[in-house]
């Protein structure tokens, strides 16, 4: 059976949400189990009905350079670190959308320690950190100096189990630039 866990940071009305709600019919199968994670839904029970498992943890919310320190940082880390290693298997697929944008880099971080041990890895990139300065600078202090993490191997690894999906031939090129 294929496991899918789809991650998104919420699942409020928009373009992000439209794409999961397209993923899960397209993928909804008796051979498919799904899940979604996310950190906030405003309606839980349209997945539920829809016999979807819905895992909501508030660690997964956008979080802020402005209001977020380095203990809340290695919190958030071990929060998610721990959480996500009881609901994903190994032989899951997590799919995450937007995992780099730095709307919650500490989720980068985890789910990048994740694919170095061996979980299967796909960053659905909607849009890029790179060119929102804010986010940028965000995600480059919390991995570079929190962290002590290289930022271009956190958000681009190297790896045969993490694969990108991008929306068109621009973000490819992009990518391919990344490595």
């Amino acid at each position: 059976m294929l496991k899918v866990a789809i991650v998104h940071y919420h699942l409020n009305p928009g373009g992000v949400t439209r794409i999961i709600q397209s993923q899960i019919q397209s993928l909804k199968s008796d051979t498919t189990k799904i899940k979604i994670i996310c950190g906030f839904c405003p309606d839980p029970e349209q997945y539920r009905q829809a016999g979807i498992e819905l895992i909501i943890n508030s660690e997964l919310n956008y979080i802020y350079p402005e209001s977020i320190t380095a203990d809340k940082l290695s919190h958030i880390y071990k929060s998610l670190n721990d959480f996500f290693r009881i609901v994903i298997d190994k032989d899951e697929i997590i799919h995450f959308h937007n995992l780099n944008l730095a709307k919650n880099p500490v989720a980068t971080k985890v789910i990048s320690d994740m694919a170095s041990e061996g979980y299967f890895v796909v960053n659905h990139v909607h849009d890029f950190a790179e060119d929102r300065p804010q986010n940028w600078n965000f995600i480059k202090k919390v991995i570079e100096e929190h962290f002590k993490a290289n930022l271009r191997n956190i958000l681009y690894p190297d790896l045969s189990n993490y694969l990108v999906a991008v929306l068109n031939s621009f973000d490819l090129d992009r990518i391919k630039e990344n490595g």
